[in-house]
């Protein structure tokens, strides 16, 4: 397997595993449905639906896959295409990442889609630029208030140096 195709796989069960952790998938399949009055009663609010802590820990894989897409691809060690379905895998796991709603990080959250969305496609196909300053400080502004609210954005290089 090259590298290209490991970094790809990596990439896509990071997703998979964050989305899974961050409550993505139902996890009550062939569950019995409680009575609307305990549904009412258990029925979480929405300031306590999502914790800081989970979007910051499944804002981990878009960040470190925007952040790898450039990095990998500037050291050489994946090509044009793989760089560009992570860049692809990246806008779509921002789109994923539960937030509160009406919370600063889930505004911060839409700044970065809307970013990628206002993007044009480079000659070569790339979906965003992550090396620019503006994504850069998007990224900057994530990772402070995830700081602020107690906990921190993780970026996973792929490689060193």
């Amino acid at each position: 397997m090259t590298n290209s195709t490991l970094s790809r796989v990596s990439s896509i069960t990071a997703l998979g595993a964050a989305l899974l952790l961050a409550g993505c998938a139902p996890s009550n399949l062939g569950a019995e449905r409680p009575p609307a009055s305990a549904a009412a009663e258990s029925a979480p609010t929405a300031a306590s639906a999502v914790t800081p802590e989970e979007t910051c820990t499944a804002l981990s894989v878009p960040a470190s896959l925007g952040f790898n897409a450039f990095n990998e691809f500037r050291k050489g060690n994946i090509d044009i295409d793989a760089r560009n379905q992570m860049l692809v895998d990246a806008s779509t796991a921002y789109r994923a990442v539960p937030a509160e709603p009406g919370s600063q990080l889930e505004a911060g959250i839409h700044s970065v889609i809307a970013y990628i969305d206002a993007s044009a496609p480079s000659s070569d196909g790339a979906l965003f630029d992550a090396s620019t300053d503006d994504y850069a400080n998007l990224g900057s502004t994530l990772g402070g208030l995830c700081s602020a609210a107690g906990t921190e954005l993780v970026i996973n290089a792929a490689s060193g140096g």
